[in-house]
């Protein structure tokens, strides 16, 4: 079942590239040494306890097995399981039974010694392969949430651009030419005062506050008008996302 979980983590992997010039040692409970050496010219050295032979082996990439043969025209196929920097396993082609072989330069830094330690190592590492995962579709949504929400941003800043330039600004700009307007009559007023022109004092003073009155009025028109459409669009549109930065 591990091995199975473990599978898709292996896909990419190159089982030639890392099989090539190495001793890889069979993994087993038995206490023999059984060595293969598989070389770039085809032959691979089987070595049980030092004895063995020189039999030839072929990396297919179709169905990505390794098929070794015999004597009389025979073969083994073994079909890759995974590979990883430390271990190697082979299913044996139509079976259940896996050769699990390890590098023999990782060989004495490599801590289970036995099937059932190789099993919780495997567990780990995919455990291991799954956090990442995990964590790089976190960091992944993540990105994506925030690219989602400056779009929505952006958006919301070109809708209120749009009914700001439609429903408001012709009333800020009568609020400013009022406000201008009524800054000047009081200057006025007050150099009506100085001059002791009583009457142009007054009169000045008058217009000047009807000048702010019209201000204030066209400038809580314009706020007002801005704050009513954008009402309007988020009832019309519930499902919009961008409502949220209206």
């Amino acid at each position: 079942e591990t091995l199975n979980r473990y599978k898709r983590f292996s896909e990419s992997l190159d089982a030639k590239a890392v099989l090539s010039n190495k001793a890889w040692i069979v993994f087993n409970d038995e206490g023999e040494k059984q060595v293969y050496i598989f070389q770039e010219d085809g032959t691979v050295l089987i070595t049980t306890n030092g004895i063995g032979s020189v039999k030839t082996w072929k990396y297919i990439p179709a169905n990505k097995s390794i098929l070794i043969n015999g004597e009389d025209n025979s073969f083994v196929m073994l079909r890759t399981a995974f590979v990883d920097e430390n271990i190697l396993a082979f299913q044996l082609d139509g079976t259940d039974r896996y050769a699990f072989m390890i590098d023999e330069n990782n060989k004495a830094l490599f801590a289970p010694k036995t099937l059932e330690e190789l099993n919780v190592y495997l567990v780990e590492k995919l455990d291991k392969e799954n956090q990442k995962q995990i964590e790089q579709q976190n960091k992944d949504n993540e990105l994506a949430e925030k690219a989602k929400q400056e779009a929505n941003r952006e958006r919301a800043e070109k809708i209120k651009a749009e009914i700001q330039i439609k429903y408001q600004d012709s009333k800020m700009t009568k609020a400013g030419i009022f406000g201008v307007l009524g800054v000047l009559l009081y200057v006025l007023a007050a150099a009506c005062s100085g001059l002791r022109d009583w009457l142009g004092c007054v009169i000045s003073l008058i217009f000047a506050i009807a000048s702010t009155c019209f201000c204030i009025y066209y400038y809580k028109q314009g706020e007002h008008a801005f704050e009513q459409k954008i009402k309007e669009y988020k009832e019309n549109n519930p499902d919009d996302s961008c409502i949220a930065y209206l």
